[in-house]
């Protein structure tokens, strides 16, 4: 899913209910350790478009008030000239949650992966890894996330994956040992779409695997209703294989018309799902109406069952 920051109103239902406190913020980094896997059960995770002139960390605070308790992720978006350690960053470490980082390499223009391989923007990689080194508290950094629909223009799936391996090792170098590295790849690939995942994942080098998959129906022709198992489904055997932890780091569901239940039932039985699937440790809501509503408030039906997901034991490790 691509992303622009952009700001509309929509109908919002919103749940009256308690904010849990979060876990103290050295005791949740202290029983994941330092790749921030869980040893049971899976982080939840949330990115919170901006929407009615809430700021980001007023929206994230928003959508908390709406499912009951704090999220441990927070997903933010960046280019390679942004800053990576802002206010909203900055906030979020303050409130307990770990901030998961998608950095694409477009400034002014898009800066090709071979570029990147062959030390051509060292100076900002170096910056970047500076920013972040001096946060002193456990960040994730996903490299051009979904990189497959960039093929081309910015490089070959060899040339991402050389790119992904000199981000590593620039940001060892500069001792920025407190970030975790996601490579976020799109589900089709992981189905064999793309070249497939052992094209595009550069091995030992990502901390994390990460898919990003929807239930398309019923907005996109052609697509049929799909569960969340069947659009993990080839990303988890993959990655049970490859004994990495495994994040589904965009996620989304659409209402369907004529069907009122049909939003909640997928997220009830998404739920089940992830309970039965030890290896996935992350799992991160993409609430946005990028290119469809995706809005865990679409109905309040839908609300209440994403509630329930949240409140899940299986998501407070």
């Amino acid at each position: 899913m691509r992303f622009h920051r952009i700001t509309c109103s929509v109908l919002t239902v919103t749940l009256l209910v308690p904010l849990a406190a979060a876990p103290a913020d050295a005791a949740l980094l202290d029983r994941l350790g330092p790749k921030l896997v869980p040893s049971t059960g899976a982080l939840l995770g949330i990115y919170a478009k901006e929407r009615q002139g809430r700021s980001h960390n007023q929206e994230i605070r928003h959508v908390e008030k709406q499912v009951g308790r704090r999220f441990a992720i927070d997903h933010f978006y960046f280019h390679f000239d942004d800053s990576l350690a802002d206010r909203h960053v900055r906030a979020t470490i303050t409130q307990g949650r770990i901030p998961l980082i998608n950095w694409k390499p477009e400034a002014r223009r898009a800066i090709r992966w071979s570029t990147i391989a062959t030390g051509g923007v060292d100076r900002t990689i170096d910056r970047a890894a500076a920013e972040l080194r001096r946060l002193k508290t456990p960040v994730m950094l996903a490299f051009h996330h979904e990189p497959e629909n960039d093929a081309g223009k910015y490089g070959t799936a060899r040339q991402f994956r050389f790119a992904f391996r000199h981000i590593v090792r620039r940001f060892k170098a500069r001792r920025a040992t407190n970030v975790v590295f996601v490579c976020i790849l799109e589900g089709f690939t992981y189905d064999g779409g793309h070249g497939g995942a052992k094209a595009w994942f550069p091995e030992r080098y990502a901390d994390w695997a990460g898919a990003d998959a929807y239930n398309w129906a019923p907005g996109r022709r052609g697509f049929s209703w799909r569960s969340f198992e069947e659009a993990f489904s080839s990303f988890y055997a993959w990655g049970s294989k490859q004994r990495v932890p495994m994040m589904a780091a965009e996620l989304g569901t659409q209402e369907r018309p004529g069907d009122p239940n049909a939003k909640a039932a997928w997220l009830n039985a998404a739920r089940v799902t992830i309970r039965s699937w030890p290896r996935l440790k992350a799992v991160v809501y993409f609430n946005s109406d990028k290119k469809y509503r995706w809005w865990i408030d679409t109905s309040k039906r839908s609300l209440a069952a994403f509630r329930a997901l949240a409140q899940d034991t299986h998501f407070r490790p």
